[in-house]
C-alpha cells in the first residue's frame, strides 16, 4: 500500500518561505529592472557579437583605470540577448534566477559548514532583505555572491582535502570574467596554499593551474598582444587615487549609515570568535574584516553596490550570532523581519524601471518621422536609452552616447546632420518621471 506523504507545520512554514523568496526575486522584472549605463556597455557589447559573430579577448573595462575584465559576461549577455531578440527584459530574469540560485547554495554551505539552523537564518537574512533583494535583481554584478558562498567553502573544504582548491582556483579564474571586488579572495587563496603546500598533489597542482589558464585564456592572449599592458592596473589606481585625495563624499548620512552597519557587524563577528574560535570562524571574520577595512579606507567614491560581495558573508555572521537568542524572543523576532520586509520591498516605487521607459520609447517613436539626435538631461545619460531606443523604438542616427560608446557601433552613426533632436529630461511628472522635448518634430 502506498504511504500517504505528511506536512508537518514545519515543512509547510519551509515550503511557503522559500515561496515567498522566489517570489520576491521575480516579482514585477519588467517593471522594475533598472537598465542602466553599466547594462548597456555590456548589452553593446554583446550586440557586435550578435551582429556579426567574431571571437573577442576581453570584456569591459572596469574601474576607469583601464583594466579589462574578461569577456566571459559579454558572451553570456549575447546569448542571451539572442534568445530575447534584443529585449533587454531577460537579463532581469536571468539575474534573478541567478539569485535564488544563490539563496539555495547559502543554505547548502552553511549547513554543511555550520549546521541547518544557522543555513535558515542565513537564507532568511539573505532572502528577506529589501537592499539585497534589490541588487540581486541587477544584472550587474550578478555572480558575485554566488562565487564569494562557493569560493568561501571550498577553501574551507580544502582545510581536510587539498582538491578543493581546485574548485577555488576555478572560482578565481572566473572572477576575472565578473568583477575587480572578488579579487580581495587571492590573499586567502594564497594562504591556504602555502599552508597546505606539502599535501597538495600533483594531479591537484595539474587540474588547479589548468583549469585556472582555460578560463583565463582570452585575457591571457590580450596580456600578450597587449604587452600586459593590465597589469599595469594597480600603478594606474594608486595615481587614480592619489589625484582625488578628497574624502568629502564620505562624509554624508548615507556613508554614515553604511559605516555603522559594519561597525555592528564587526561586533558580532567579535562575539562568534569569543563563542567559539575554529577554521570557518576565523576565516569569515579574517574576510569580512579585511573586506571592511578596504571599503572604509578607499580614498575614491564610495558606491553602494560595492557592498555586494559582503552580503551572503554577513548574513552568515548575523545568522550566527542568532541560533543563539532564546526562541522566544528569535522566531518573533524572524516573523516581523519577514512581513516588514516583504511589505518595504512590494510596497517600493518603480520609477524609472524598464517597463516604463519602454511605454515611453514606443509612444514617442510613432511620432518620429525623420532621422533624429537623441539627448539627454544630466543623469539621464547613465540610464541607457541609446540601446533601448534602438531595442524598442526608432534607432537615432546620432546620439550623445555615441562619444562614449559610439566605436561599438560606428556603422550606424550618420555622418548627416539629423533633422530632429530628441532630448530625455527629468522636468516633468509624466511615464514615471519622463518627458520628452522635441525641436522640429512635437512642441
Amino acid at each position: 500500500m502506498k504511504k500517504r506523504v505528511r506536512f508537518s507545520p514545519t515543512v509547510i512554514v519551509s515550503l511557503i518561505v522559500v515561496a515567498f523568496l522566489i517570489f520576491l526575486r521575480f516579482y514585477q522584472i519588467p517593471q522594475r529592472f533598472i537598465f542602466d549605463i553599466d547594462v548597456q556597455y555590456q548589452a553593446l557589447l554583446a550586440k557586435t557579437i550578435i551582429n556579426h559573430f567574431h571571437i573577442i579577448w576581453i570584456g569591459v573595462s572596469a574601474s576607469n583605470v583601464g583594466y579589462y575584465l574578461g569577456p566571459g559576461l559579454v558572451y553570456l549577455t549575447a546569448f542571451l540577448l539572442w534568445l530575447s531578440k534584443g529585449n533587454p527584459v531577460i537579463l532581469g530574469y536571468f539575474a534573478s534566477f541567478i539569485s535564488v540560485l544563490t539563496i539555495f547554495s547559502l543554505y547548502f554551505v552553511v549547513k554543511k559548514v555550520w549546521n541547518e539552523k544557522v543555513a535558515v537564518f542565513s537564507s532568511i537574512i539573505y532572502g528577506f532583505t529589501p537592499m539585497i533583494i534589490n541588487y540581486d535583481r541587477k544584472y550587474w554584478p550578478i555572480f558575485v555572491p554566488l562565487i564569494t558562498v562557493w569560493f568561501f567553502y571550498s577553501l574551507v573544504k580544502s582545510q581536510k582535502e587539498t582538491r578543493w582548491l581546485i574548485l577555488s582556483s576555478i572560482l578565481i579564474a572566473l572572477s576575472f570574467h565578473v568583477h575587480l571586488s572578488l579579487m580581495i579572495f587571492w590573499l586567502p587563496l594564497f594562504w591556504v596554499i602555502v599552508k597546505q603546500f606539502k599535501r597538495i598533489k600533483l594531479i591537484t597542482w595539474i587540474l588547479m593551474i589548468g583549469s585556472y589558464l582555460i578560463i583565463t585564456l582570452p585575457l591571457i592572449v590580450f596580456y600578450f598582444v597587449h604587452k600586459f599592458d593590465n597589469f599595469l592596473m594597480p600603478i594606474r589606481l594608486i595615481k587614480t587615487l592619489l589625484a582625488n585625495k578628497s574624502t568629502s563624499h564620505h562624509l554624508n548620512l548615507e556613508y554614515l549609515v553604511y559605516f555603522l552597519a559594519l561597525v555592528f557587524l564587526i561586533m558580532v563577528l567579535i562575539f562568534i570568535l569569543k563563542i567559539k574560535r575554529n577554521f570557518a570562524n576565523v576565516f569569515l571574520f579574517c574576510l569580512c574584516g579585511l573586506f571592511i577595512l578596504l571599503y572604509v579606507f578607499y580614498p575614491g567614491p564610495i558606491q553602494q553596490y560595492y557592498l555586494v560581495f559582503l552580503f551572503p558573508l554577513a548574513a552568515i555572521a548575523i545568522a550566527i550570532f542568532l541560533q543563539y537568542l532564546p526562541k522566544w524572543v528569535l522566531f518573533p523576532l524572524l516573523s516581523v523581519f519577514i512581513i516588514f520586509n516583504v511589505y518595504k520591498f512590494i510596497s517600493q516605487k518603480s520609477h524609472g524601471g524598464l517597463e516604463a521607459k519602454k511605454i515611453f520609447i514606443e509612444q514617442v517613436s510613432k511620432k518620429i518621422n525623420n532621422d533624429y539626435y537623441l539627448d539627454f538631461d544630466g543623469n539621464m545619460d547613465y540610464e541607457g536609452w541609446r540601446y533601448l531606443f534602438e531595442a524598442y523604438g526608432k534607432k537615432p542616427s546620432q546620439s550623445k552616447t555615441d562619444t562614449m560608446f559610439g566605436w561599438l557601433y560606428p556603422n550606424d552613426i550618420s555622418t548627416l546632420t539629423p533633422k530632429l533632436k530628441l532630448n530625455v529630461t527629468t522636468k516633468a511628472e509624466k511615464y514615471y518621471g519622463l518627458i520628452t522635448c522635441y525641436h522640429g518634430c512635437v512642441k
